[in-house]
């Protein structure tokens, strides 16, 4: 099977005023056809974002199963809290369904997937009542309960703020909010995790089977918070059980699909200037001369001084017959 991997650009998720969230597309090579596609969520305590691990490897590894992934840098505590994250999440959602036909995406299929306090952020998308709820979600190693006996309470006050009612506790509660609508969900958590108790994912599980919703929950016997930080057996087990239950939610590509896929490359003129740069994309003009790559520009750069100035993604796509992906250009929201 040919992996089919791509130079990750970023998209503003938001407009200015909403502050500086953050978008990453990695998508899969367009002769795969319509794909599912996942809005990732990596954890970091509500104060940063591990988007290594949590983050674009993890796009990576989707887009090597033809499906496209979107890396969520949401904002953060202190400054920011749960009504800012929510609407970042939302936007992602909606972003990625709005503009499926250009993402070559099957907006019926925009699932979530978050990591320990993204994995929070990820359930309340699964669980929102509203229109722009996630259609599946995976949940892995996820501080999902606000309750006091299970909770953290820097959770709870990076979340919600101080003073949070008992309401706003839980409506921060994703094992309190499963209903008969609730999307397919999977779940991973290790028995001994030290920071993150395994009640938060026993307890959503339970509160789904007793909705009659599908559920898919591993639970490891043992393994740190992190389960090896994308490395080491624990990380790969949950990978192998999670590739799985992705197939049998129809979330994958077919084995047919991926084998007959050339890469798809985004290229964003923007993020590559140097003359390294000038070389790697010289490299990708050869393989695409010869057939062995799809090659797609992006960004707001321009050559050429006043009114003859070109953008540099509109000669190279032009040269390759290339359509043109959304952008955002500088200084601006939501964009092409």
């Amino acid at each position: 099977m040919k992996n089919i991997y791509l130079l990750i650009f970023l998209l503003a998720v938001a407009h200015c005023a909403h502050g500086s969230a953050k978008l990453s597309t990695c998508l899969p090579a367009a002769k795969i056809g319509r794909t599912a596609a996942v809005v990732i969520c990596p954890g970091g305590g509500y104060t940063t974002l591990c988007d290594t691990y949590e983050g674009d490897d993890m796009a990576r590894w989707l887009v090597e199963r033809g499906v496209a992934a979107f890396v969520l840098r949401y904002r953060l505590a202190p400054k920011y809290h749960g009504k800012e994250m929510l609407e970042d999440i939302r936007e992602a959602l909606c972003y990625v369904r709005e503009h499926a036909e250009e993402l070559n995406v099957d907006p019926h299929r925009v699932g979530v997937l978050g990591f320990s306090a993204g994995g929070h952020l990820a359930c309340l998308a699964g669980t929102t009542d509203a229109d722009w709820r996630a259609d599946f979600m995976a949940l892995v190693y996820a501080h999902i309960s606000m309750a006091k006996d299970i909770g953290h309470g820097h959770m709870r006050e990076k979340f919600l703020g101080a003073g949070a009612t008992d309401e706003d506790i839980r409506q921060a509660s994703g094992e309190l909010l499963v209903d008969e609508r609730t999307p397919p969900a999977f779940l991973v958590h290790a028995r001994t995790d030290e920071v993150c108790s395994v009640e938060h994912s026993r307890r959503f599980a339970a509160a789904m089977r007793k909705k009659g919703r599908p559920v898919d929950y591993l639970e490891l016997e043992s393994g740190r918070h992190g389960l090896g930080c994308g490395r080491g057996e624990h990380w790969h087990k949950w990978l192998d059980a999670f590739e799985k239950w992705l197939r049998e939610v129809g979330a994958t590509a077919t084995l047919e699909q991926l084998a007959n896929a050339c890469p798809r490359i985004v290229f964003d003129t923007d993020m590559y200037t140097d003359y390294d740069d000038i070389g790697a994309l010289a490299i990708l003009h050869a393989l695409a001369d010869r057939g062995e790559c799809e090659l797609i520009a992006v960004g707001s750069n321009t050559y050429g001084d006043g009114n003859k100035s070109v953008a540099v993604c509109e000669i190279i796509n032009a040269y390759y017959g290339c359509g043109n992906l959304p952008v955002v250009l500088s200084g601006g929201g939501l964009g092409r």
